[in-house]
C-alpha cells in the first residue's frame, strides 16, 4: 500500500477519532446509504468501462509501481474521474429518496433533525468517495510516461446493458426498502409531466 493511501486512512481514522469526542461515530453509518451510493457505482462503473479497467483501477489502489503506460493512464484516469462522479451523483440520489421518506413519515418538526441528519449521510458518502478518487488521480498523474494511446472498444453487449442497468434499479430498490416504504416513490402525476415533458422536448 503506496504511502498516499496509508495518509488517507491516517486521515480517516482521525476524523473518526474526532468524532468519537462529540458524537456516536456508528450515527455515521447507514446500511441503506451504503447500498445507494457503493452499490449504484459499482454498477455504474461496471456498465461504463470493461471489467479488466475496473481490475486494474482497484490494483493500482495497492500498486507501488511508478510508471504506467500512457495508454493504461488514459484508461484509469477516465475510469477515477468517472467514479468521482458517480460517488457524488449517487450520493445526491440517496439524499433525494431520504427527503422523500422524510417528508412523507415526518409527524411534527420535531422529527426533522434526526430524519434530515439521516438524508445526508449518502452525500458524505458520495463526497468521501469523491476526494478518494482525486487521490487517486493525483498519485496517477505521477505515474505516467510517454506510449502510445490505446483506443477504448464498446465492450458491452445489448443484453449484458440491460442486465447492469435492471442491477442498478434492483440496489436502489434494496436501499429504499431498508427504511421505508417503495411505494411512497411512485407518483402518477409527476411520471406523467416527466415523461410528457421530456417526449414534448425530444
Amino acid at each position: 500500500m503506496t504511502r498516499g493511501i496509508v495518509l488517507f486512512i491516517v486521515a480517516a481514522a482521525a476524523v473518526f477519532l474526532g468524532l468519537s469526542l462529540v458524537i456516536e461515530p456508528l450515527e455515521f453509518c447507514d446500511a441503506p446509504g451504503v447500498i445507494i451510493v457503493f452499490g449504484c457505482t459499482v454498477i455504474l462503473l461496471y456498465i461504463s468501462f470493461p471489467l479488466s479497467d475496473i481490475l486494474q483501477g482497484v490494483g493500482f489502489v495497492f500498486s507501488g509501481r511508478k510508471e504506467i503506460p500512457a495508454g493504461k493512464y488514459l484508461r484509469l484516469t477516465r475510469l477515477y474521474q468517472a467514479a468521482g462522479d458517480y460517488f457524488l451523483y449517487c450520493g445526491v440520489l440517496g439524499m433525494l429518496i431520504g427527503f422523500v421518506m422524510m417528508l412523507q413519515t415526518m409527524i411534527d418538526f420535531s422529527d426533522l433533525g434526526p430524519l434530515l441528519a439521516l438524508s445526508l449521510i449518502t452525500v458524505l458518502y458520495g463526497v468521501g468517495g469523491k476526494l478518494f478518487t482525486l487521490l487517486l488521480l493525483h498519485k496517477l498523474s505521477l505515474c505516467a510516461t510517454d506510449g502510445e494511446q490505446d483506443g477504448q472498444k464498446s465492450h458491452r453487449t445489448p443484453a449484458a446493458f440491460i442486465v447492469s442497468l435492471v442491477l442498478f434499479s434492483l440496489v436502489i430498490v434494496l436501499g429504499i426498502t431498508q427504511s421505508g416504504e417503495l411505494v411512497s416513490f411512485y407518483e402518477p402525476a409527476a411520471v406523467l409531466i416527466v415523461a410528457i415533458g421530456s417526449l414534448a422536448l425530444a
